[in-house]
């Protein structure tokens, strides 16, 4: 009866160890602000009313973000699921810090942004909003936007005064993550077919020359930043910026303004591509509870999520039903974004893809502000990215220098007995031993070095001493010391001699 009784009260303690844990909330981390933080909050409460599992997040600051979570999550102290655009992606997968997704149907989503989230054919993440760069454009000053380069360039004389600081076109044109768009629009690669950074192409020619033109002719600002966007745009002072979602909020009141997508290179028929993120909801690989953490992110990236985030959060939804919806397809910010994130390039989630951020800075820098031509920038890019990322040479075998010294270590004995003694080399140190200990008292030891070796720069010389004044008597004993140790010796070359008689 006693051992019934013990099992029993046994079964209860564990159970009720181990429901705190079952009981306890997921952790969510990401990185929002404002409204993007207002929209997931609302989320999580919807995926809590539906599943009754409790949500904790935590907002951190972006900054600090990559490293809180590869420095919590190896420790077990990680989120279950976190937030984060998907080009540190692989370097998270080679930290083992993420899961491979379960359930993802790929036809919920755009196809670009699940071909964003795969590493060597798996799938990580659920991709939840989409961010690419689109065309401002003033309704009052351009009432018919550019479709096509062509038309583009037939429109910005009449819009541009460079003296009276008034554009017809203003975007950071030294930022390579906006010129990328250029880059792919006229038919240029940023990696070669073994996936390594390809800068000296003709696509990346025509590409800075087409801004090179852009400049020289006054139609685009010089170093813009920006805030010199911001500024131009909402003083009226550009008629058309190229930025991304984010800009929406920072745009005065009194502007009337649309959102289109990048216009078609005339040359090339191929449309201006630029970079796609995709923000996504990660499941942690230290996660204790998988399986609601993969579906705490599954269902934050659709349905009625995907709705809260697009209209309070002002996110480009990833999920296709998402635009099925009147009040997601009538917005006019939101679809237009998600016309120009259509068309766009994900942005490689390769360490390869972090390497080309500094060369590239150089290209443009040197192209329009250095009066670099346009295609030497690819040559200029090349040299420094080698310079910056030289492949590791091939560890050297160390069996030769093992036979090297082995062979001294043989030949040692034989090359004190068989060579004929010589004199060591009268280097300045030799010569400054002799002068020491030849000019000492009487009856102190005087040095006498001989070399082991036939050579007159021999690698070994024998020590001893004998007794100035006196017929040697006896000697002290003798030791092999390497020759660059008896310049250094102290208090005597050979260190088997430390002390007077």
């Amino acid at each position: 009866m006693s051992q019934w009784l013990g099992l029993a009260l046994l079964a209860t303690a564990l159970s009720a160890h181990a429901a705190p844990e079952t009981e306890k909330p997921l952790k969510l981390w990401h990185a929002y602000r404002g409204g993007e933080e207002t929209a997931l909050v609302q989320a999580t409460e919807l995926f809590t009313a539906k599943t009754g599992v409790q949500v904790e997040l935590l907002a951190l600051p972006y900054d600090a973000y990559a490293a809180k979570l590869t420095n919590a999550i190896p420790h077990g102290v990680g989120p279950d699921v976190f937030i984060f655009n998907h080009e540190r992606l692989r370097n998270f997968h080679a930290l083992h810090l993420v899961a491979p997704t379960s359930g993802l149907a790929r036809e919920d989503y755009f196809p670009n942004a699940v071909e964003a989230l795969e590493v060597d054919g798996q799938v990580y993440g659920y991709p939840m909003s989409l961010k690419s760069l689109a065309l401002y454009v003033n309704t009052k000053l351009v009432t018919q936007p550019p479709e096509t380069t062509d038309a583009l360039l037939a429109m910005l004389p009449a819009l541009s005064d460079a003296d009276a600081g008034r554009f017809g076109l203003a975007y950071e044109s030294g930022d390579f993550y906006f010129h990328a768009g250029f880059l792919f629009g006229f038919g240029g690669e940023l990696f070669d077919a073994n996936g390594r950074a390809s800068f000296d192409t003709q696509g990346m020619a025509r590409s800075l020359a087409f801004v090179k033109d852009l400049q020289d002719r006054r139609f685009i600002p010089q170093e813009a930043s920006g805030a010199l966007v911001k500024s131009l745009f909402n003083d009226g002072r550009a008629a058309m910026i190229i930025s991304g979602p984010w800009f929406a909020g920072e745009i005065a009141p009194n502007v009337d303004y649309r959102v289109v997508g990048l216009p078609v290179v005339s040359t090339t028929n191929i449309p201006i591509r630029p970079f796609l993120g995709v923000e996504t909801a990660y499941v942690s690989a230290r996660s204790k509870r998988a399986e609601q953490a993969q579906a705490l992110a599954r269902f934050i990236s659709l349905g009625e999520a995907s709705r809260v985030r697009a209209m309070v959060g002002r996110q480009i939804p990833a999920d296709v039903a998402a635009y099925t919806l009147k009040e997601v397809r009538e917005d006019t910010l939101i679809s237009s974004f998600r016309e120009a994130a259509r068309h766009a390039t994900p942005m490689p989630n390769t360490l390869e893809m972090a390497r080309v951020w500094e060369p590239m800075k150089l290209a443009l820098r040197a192209v329009l502000q250095g009066g670099t031509e346009p295609q030497d920038a690819g040559a200029l890019a090349d040299r420094r990215y080698r310079a910056l990322h030289r492949e590791r040479p091939p560890d050297a075998s160390p069996l030769p220098w093992l036979g090297l010294v082995g062979a001294m270590a043989l030949g040692a004995p034989s090359m004190c007995c068989g060579a004929r003694r010589r004199r060591c080399p009268s280097s300045a140190v030799t010569r400054m031993w002799r002068r020491r200990w030849r000019t000492s008292p009487p009856r102190r030891p005087a040095w006498r070095c001989w070399c082991s070796s036939p050579s007159r720069w021999a690698s070994a010389c024998r020590c001893s001493t004998t007794r100035q004044g006196n017929t040697p008597s006896w000697a002290w004993p003798t030791s092999w010391i390497s020759w660059p140790a008896a310049a250094t010796a102290s208090p005597s070359p050979c260190p088997s001699i430390s002390r007077w008689p």
